[in-house]
């Protein structure tokens, strides 16, 4: 016979609520895995890289990242993506890819230095003692539930004394906004974007709530 458990004058079989649990958990892993995925199948791959070699991916709940290795000038790229399961996970995650080197959240300054629309927001990172990117550099974007970054590093070599950071070229400045634009470009047709923010908008001002992402 099925053990019973009293829950406020109510008899519910224990056999009941570990199917209910079971159920509640897989549900919970599969949210997890399309979001991971979606983080996964967004990211570039590596054709689409060329010049560049020593790739290594990492994924797990919602998120993605590549990792590869310009052959000419050992170059490191970071790819991320982030996928939050709502409005305020997506904020913390955005502050989270916008804090910058001195550890003050969200304080990248806004745009991008090509004057390109990219996604819904976007950000990059400064050299913190002025003139042009140097050593390391951050563009980022958030396409609506997504939050896309991507990272550069020099190879830093010896100076005389101290080490040598240097200077990123414009191409590739430029070029780090064009491996987010692809991650956005990926995202997009998965459903992520605009549309479904500018629909559920709409639903405020007497409109329907829509499908999607």
């Amino acid at each position: 016979m099925p053990t019973y458990q009293h829950r406020g004058g109510m008899v519910v079989p224990v056999a009941m609520l570990a199917v209910c649990l079971l159920v509640a958990l897989g549900a919970a892993r599969a949210q997890e895995t399309d979001a991971q995925r979606d983080a996964r199948q967004a990211l570039p791959q590596p054709k689409d890289l060329t010049g560049f070699g020593e790739f290594h991916h990492t994924s797990f709940a919602g998120n993605a990242m590549l990792r590869a290795v310009r052959e000419a000038d050992g170059l490191a790229m970071h790819a991320t993506v982030r996928i939050g399961k709502d409005s305020v996970e997506v904020e913390m995650l955005r502050k989270q890819a916008a804090t910058d080197m001195m550890g003050l959240p969200g304080t990248m300054p806004s745009g991008t230095r090509s004057g390109r629309q990219v996604g819904n927001q976007t950000w990059h990172s400064r050299y913190h003692r002025g003139g042009p990117p140097r050593g390391a550099y951050t563009f980022g974007c958030r396409l609506g539930r997504a939050i896309i970054t991507v990272d550069l590093m020099h190879r830093i070599t010896p100076g005389a004394g101290k080490p040598v950071h240097p200077i990123f070229s414009e191409a590739d400045l430029r070029w780090a906004e064009d491996v987010a634009i692809g991650c956005v470009e990926r995202l997009k047709k998965m459903g992520y974007g605009d549309e479904p923010e500018k629909k559920g908008q709409s639903k405020t001002r007497g409109g329907k709530k829509p499908k999607g992402k």
